[in-house]
């Protein structure tokens, strides 16, 4: 936009603040907008996981939470925040980086 308006000879200033949910901005601490959907993620796997377990015996016992991410994981790291202990859920979360290995990730989770 400031290069058009240079060339239009056109007084603008623009200023680019980038906005992404996937907190994988180089150069950045924290990616605007990726606080709340950390949020809605860890509250969202929270409720899947209660719901799960109040109907396991007689329904539904695997649920599968996808969400976006771009290259880095950290909205899928956020759903680990809906669990206090290793024996609450999320069980597994796989991040886009990390080929799924079902040996490694079950020694992972006796390490806890």
């Amino acid at each position: 936009m400031s290069q058009l308006s240079e060339k239009m000879g056109y007084p603008l200033t623009a200023i680019h603040v980038p906005k992404t949910v996937d907190n994988d901005l180089p150069i950045t601490d924290n990616s605007p907008g990726f606080g709340s959907v950390a949020k809605y993620v860890a509250t969202s796997t929270r409720e899947a996981a209660l719901d799960i377990e109040s109907m396991c015996a007689t329904s539904t016992k695997v649920f599968i939470f996808e969400v976006m991410g771009r290259h880095a994981g950290w909205i899928a790291a956020a759903g680990a925040l809906a669990g206090e202990s290793a024996e609450q859920a999320p069980h597994v979360i796989i991040f886009p980086e990390i080929a799924f290995d079902p040996p490694r990730s079950w020694r992972a989770s006796m390490r806890r």
